[in-house]
């Protein structure tokens, strides 16, 4: 996620921006496993970056509270297209 430090954050479930002034931004984002730890093929093995997205605090509950950890499902449920 070194990449997204170079422009504002944004929150891949429900798009919000989060520019702090007091450059806290980095602390409204969480980074959310879309294939769940317990799902993995063995433990050990790394996490692919492809499986982890950059949710805000929010989202990411919303995730979890939901039962489905996809991007997808989380953006349907709000309402969002899927990108």
């Amino acid at each position: 996620f070194k990449a997204a430090r170079a422009r504002p954050l944004k929150c891949d479930g429900c798009d919000s921006f989060h520019n702090s002034p007091w450059a806290a931004e980095e602390r409204l984002f969480e980074v959310h496993h879309t294939v769940p730890l317990g799902d993995r093929s063995k433990d050990g093995d790394p996490t692919d970056p492809a499986d982890l997205a950059l949710l805000c605090a929010n989202c990411h509950r919303f995730a979890h509270a939901t039962g489905d950890v996809t991007i997808a499902a989380l953006r349907t449920a709000l309402g969002l297209g899927v990108t």
